[in-house]
């Protein structure tokens, strides 16, 4: 029993959890809809913001599903993403063949690449997530690869995602030509507290966990939502955390021994009782909890 909770727990919000499965609200649907619009636009750059466990990434590898249906797609992570990093795993995403490139060849490829698609009407799109964590020269070479162009069209369509006022972060002199393109932003909001529900019960669910409505109380879903304050990240950890607690107090228990009330006349036990409950009644009529027969 104790190892069914201890999986279930892992599959609905640990590391066994599935990454695709997405449990969509109300800000979720509203960022996807935002980065499909700004991809759409000429300027084609979006800013997606909020702090972290905000469900930044998830929503960024939605879009890039999407986006992968109609473009080329690359997908990197910004944390301390370096230039050949950036440049490889591009290239690499893009389905071309570059580790043995020298970083000159690895521009001239990367340029070549997108003027090409560009003008097949297939404009490729790069996604950075936490791009606030990259380095200098990354956000350098970032602002190269959003200058160009192709027949007066950019010649890249950009996502960033980060933790910081993205809006402030892009303006600095470093991304320039990023700026230049005039990038909207959008701000995560959490989840409300019937959004927190229906997040713990549907990722309960889908681990295969039967009458997910008992394993949460509605204060324990109250409780989550606060101590989380709507934020999908700090609600799988403090799910996984409580159900995890919640185990260890079951297997506790059964490894105490279970208190007794003893009951014996003339030094010869009578009765044991268990005591299972929180109060009992003691006494000699029929209605007590624990019956003592005897004047």
């Amino acid at each position: 029993m104790q190892d069914q909770a201890f999986n279930l727990s892992r599959k609905a919000f640990g590391d066994d959890a599935d990454k695709t499965l997405v449990v969509a609200y109300q800000s979720h649907q509203d960022a996807l809809h935002f980065l499909a619009e700004s991809l759409a636009h000429a300027n084609a750059v979006a800013l997606l913001q909020g702090p972290a466990g905000s469900g930044k990434s998830t929503i960024a590898a939605e879009q890039a599903d999407w986006s992968a249906q109609n473009a080329p797609v690359a997908r990197i992570d910004g944390d301390h993403l370096t230039p050949r990093q950036l440049l490889a795993g591009m290239l690499s995403q893009f389905g071309i063949e570059s580790s043995s490139l020298p970083d000159e060849r690895l521009l001239q490829t990367l340029s070549s690449y997108l003027g090409e698609q560009t003008r097949e009407g297939h404009t490729p799109v790069l996604i950075i997530d936490d791009v606030d964590r990259a380095s200098p020269s990354a956000l350098r070479l970032l602002n190269w690869v959003a200058a160009q162009e192709s027949r007066n069209d950019y010649a890249l369509r950009i996502v960033l995602t980060g933790r910081s006022d993205l809006s402030m972060f892009v303006k600095d002199d470093t991304l320039r030509d990023v700026a230049r393109r005039h990038p909207p932003s959008y701000s995560l909001n959490p989840m409300t507290l019937q959004e927190s529900s229906i997040y713990l019960r549907t990722r309960l669910i889908a681990a295969g966990g039967q009458g997910s409505a008992t394993v949460f109380s509605i204060k324990e879903c109250e409780k989550l939502h606060k101590l989380s304050r709507g934020w999908p990240g700090s609600i799988n950890r403090l799910a996984y955390d409580l159900m995890n607690i919640s185990v260890e107090r079951l297997v506790s228990s059964e490894d105490s021994p279970i208190p007794s009330v003893v009951i014996t006349r003339d030094g010869e036990t009578v009765a044991t009782v268990p005591l299972t409950e929180k109060q009992y009644i003691i006494g000699r009529s029929s209605m007590s909890d624990i019956v003592i027969d005897d004047s």
